[in-house]
C-alpha cells in the first residue's frame, strides 16, 4: 500500500497597490460583495475579507455589539487602499525582524 501525499496548497500571489486601489473601488462606491470582489480578482473571498479588515478606516468601538450588527456591512467598513497598502508594507517589514536563537558572534 502506498500512502497517499497530501496536496500541496497552491499559495496566491499577495495583493499589489493596483489591486488594492480597485478593491477600494469596487467596495466603497459599487458596494459588492466580498464574494463578487474576490471572483473579479481571482482570490477567495477570506482574502478580501481580511484586506477589508486591515484597510478599515472606521472605528465604532463607542457602539455596542447589537447596534453594530444592525448596521450594513458597508456601513461599517470604510476601506482604504493606502491604509491598506501601509499596513502590508509594515508587517513585511516586520517578518523577518524576529530574535535570533544564538547570539552573532563577532570576528
Amino acid at each position: 500500500m502506498t500512502a497517499e501525499q497530501p496536496k500541496k496548497r497552491k499559495r496566491q500571489p499577495r495583493l499589489n497597490e493596483n489591486q488594492r486601489y480597485l478593491i477600494e473601488h469596487l467596495w466603497n462606491n459599487e458596494q459588492l460583495s466580498q464574494t463578487d470582489i474576490g471572483r473579479q480578482l481571482g482570490y477567495d473571498p477570506s482574502v478580501i475579507s481580511r484586506e477589508l479588515e486591515r484597510g478599515n478606516v472606521l472605528d465604532f468601538s463607542n457602539l455596542d455589539r447589537h447596534t453594530l450588527l444592525r448596521m450594513s456591512i458597508h456601513a461599517r467598513i470604510k476601506y482604504s487602499a493606502q491604509r491598506g497598502q501601509y499596513i502590508a508594507t509594515k508587517k513585511r517589514f516586520r517578518m523577518g525582524q524576529g530574535l535570533l536563537l544564538t547570539p552573532e558572534l563577532k570576528e
